[in-house]
């Protein structure tokens, strides 16, 4: 698979910040979103944990696979959703609420 070349963009650590969090798929496959320096880490279940990289303000992609995340719009809220795409699929996640600690 070809990977393309995206460009990369400055984004605010704020907004960074807004995505992290943890986003469920259909399958029940959970990936979780933390945030490194100036661009993201996404870890999905039984998988290594890629860096993707800001493209635009709302799309992340990882250098060495040809994917893209997509995180919903949300004003300054975090996002509800995400999607995935890949290999000509798309593939959406819910945010998982976090469980508040007593």
């Amino acid at each position: 698979t070809l990977i393309r070349q995206h460009p990369r963009i400055a984004v605010s650590a704020d907004v960074l910040e807004r995505y992290v969090g943890r986003y469920k798929f259909d399958d029940g496959v959970v990936m979780t979103v933390v945030r490194e320096a100036d661009h993201l880490v996404v870890q999905m279940t039984g998988q290594g944990p890629p860096a993707i990289w800001p493209s635009a303000p709302r799309e992340f992609f990882p250098e060495d696979i040809e994917a893209q995340s997509v995180f919903a719009d949300s004003g300054t809220a975090p996002p509800q959703s995400l999607v995935l795409n890949q290999d000509g699929q798309s593939y959406k996640a819910q945010r998982i609420a976090e469980e508040s600690k007593p």
